[in-house]
């Protein structure tokens, strides 16, 4: 696919009215605009999820599975925090992401890999409220080879959770090894 665009051509006699009488002519798409259909859906597929709210308690529910997760506003909010607050669960997702997306990559590419743990702190800003920075810790595996860290600590580091972080947030990440 040339990076400029492709060139398809147009017969007259397929579509009458553009270009009719010059066979042959062509016209430049941009590739980004050429997307089949079954790619677009694969894609934009979604995932069923829902949230029942009980006073400031929710019940997070996952549509395929069923599975649910109880959340609550964190103390200093006015909430009880008694369990994950919504942002609680932005750093969880974040940390997450980055093992399994490592694990899976891993996986895919014969890179040994084996158990693996990770933490991470959230820090909020004054208000307005937001996410200012996600601490993220992962201790890696044993087994994995010093040649393949940099694959895999790059594929932490851009793990879709982390690509759909705002840029304002801060994600330092530390990887330990051996541990």
């Amino acid at each position: 696919m040339a990076p400029e665009g492709l060139r398809l051509r147009e017969l007259a006699q397929e579509r009458p009215g553009r270009g009719a009488g010059r066979v042959g002519h062509a016209r430049t798409i941009n590739p980004r605009h050429v997307v089949s259909s079954a790619f677009r859906r694969w894609h934009m597929a979604g995932v069923p999820m829902t949230i029942e709210l009980r006073g400031l308690g929710g019940t997070l529910t996952h549509g395929p599975s069923g599975a649910r997760i109880e959340t609550q506003p964190p103390l200093d909010n006015g909430g009880t925090g008694a369990c994950f607050s919504p942002t609680d669960l932005v750093g969880a997702a974040l940390a997450s992401c980055a093992l399994t997306t490592m694990a899976l990559v891993a996986q895919r590419e014969g890179i040994a890999f084996g158990d693996a743990r990770a933490s991470v702190e959230k820090r909020m800003t004054p208000p307005p409220r937001r996410i200012g920075e996600l601490v993220l810790v992962v201790d890696m595996p044993r087994e994995v080879r010093p040649t393949d860290r940099a694959r895999l600590e790059e594929v932490a580091r851009t793990c879709p959770v982390m690509r759909s972080l705002h840029p304002a947030v801060q994600v330092p990440i530390e990887f330990r090894y051996g541990r």
